[in-house]
């Protein structure tokens, strides 16, 4: 039997990142993300949002690390 199930991307994938991205490479990560022209499923802009508020803050990002 196949299995369909997906993990879901770690924070880091969500936003095309390595996990040692800068705070700049960060922001400008997610600024690409909410370009108005970029396709995307439902509900990623959530995703996007939380990925990009736990790795822009340093004591989030070492708790999530």
């Amino acid at each position: 039997m196949d299995n369909t199930v997906k993990s879901r991307p770690n924070h880091y994938e969500v936003l095309g990142l390595t996990p040692a991205a800068t705070g700049d490479e960060i922001a400008q990560a997610f600024a690409r993300q909410l370009d108005p022209l970029r396709p995307r499923p439902f509900g990623s802009l959530a995703e996007v949002t939380i990925a990009f508020e736990t790795l822009r803050d340093s004591a989030r990002r070492e708790a999530y690390d």
